[in-house]
């Protein structure tokens, strides 16, 4: 792993694999870089890869104020001027995959492709009478997941986050090393939920002048939320194309890297 100082004085770390194109990884919440293992090997095969740490997650330190999707944003502008890399692909999942598409958003000239795995934009669900039962089922629970982070309840809060964003009975099958990333993960996560801007506020509306490439994923066997998600943002982004990883989930990057790896890769290459 190497680092870099930004220009708040925060360390953030990254870790650089293989040649060809810069492709940087951006992991979602809760967890750290180390989730992009099992497909980093496959990427590296093909591009110059860029696996970071967010402020606040792993090895990355948590540097003054309060954490937020802009914060994120800026960050990774950051990172790929002060490694000159850009313009760069990005694979992204989850909380990752809302920078992702800020980011193109916000400095299209820093971006090439976007390949974004469920984006937990619940807020472009809102007003949608076909979606409002998911939509206030899931709320429920992530209202749940704060109360219990707020009081300290880091475990119980980790559990509840998992079986909900994952899928019910993932915490139980989850190895106590996994569980413990999870759970020291809990105040950036609280942090995430804090933020004015949260994911879980935002609508279609901050990314229709998305103008980079973008593929949006989700999961066969993924919580409802996600698919409805997809197909809303596909339907209002004209750049955007779906894609379904059959067998998977939350994490197909981990469950099934070579999938991931052969759809990814194919269309940030097309």
């Amino acid at each position: 792993m190497a680092e870099i100082t930004l220009r708040d004085g925060t360390d953030l770390h990254y870790e650089l694999a293989g040649d060809g194109d810069p492709l940087v990884l951006i992991h979602g919440g809760f967890t750290e870089s180390l989730t992009w293992e099992q497909s980093l090997p496959g990427l590296a095969a093909r591009f110059r890869v860029v696996a970071y740490d967010r402020r606040a997650h792993g090895l990355s330190g948590s540097g003054t104020g309060e954490r937020s999707v802009r914060g994120d944003v800026a960050d990774l502008a950051e990172l790929v001027e002060r490694l000159d890399l850009g313009p760069v692909h990005v694979a992204s999942f989850s909380y990752g995959a809302v920078v992702a598409m800020a980011l193109a958003v916000e400095r299209p000239d820093l971006v090439r492709r976007v390949a974004a795995h469920e984006p937990p934009l619940l807020g472009v669900l809102a007003g949608s009478e076909e979606h409002a039962n998911v939509l206030a089922s899931v709320m429920g629970a992530y209202a749940a997941v704060r109360a219990l982070l707020e009081d300290g309840e880091h475990e119980r809060g980790a559990a509840l986050f998992v079986d909900t964003a994952i899928g019910p009975g993932t915490w139980a099958s989850l190895p106590p090393e996994a569980r413990a990333r999870f759970v020291r993960h809990a105040p950036a996560f609280l942090a995430d939920l804090r933020d004015p801007d949260t994911v879980l506020g935002m609508d279609v509306e901050p990314f229709l002048s998305l103008d980079r490439p973008l593929l949006l994923t989700y999961g066969g066997e993924t919580p409802p939320m996600y698919v409805a998600i997809c197909d809303v943002l596909a339907e209002a982004l004209p750049h955007a194309r779906l894609h379904t990883f059959d067998s998977a989930g939350h994490v197909p990057h981990v469950s099934h890297p070579e999938d991931y790896v052969a759809v990814t890769s194919g269309f940030l290459t097309a």
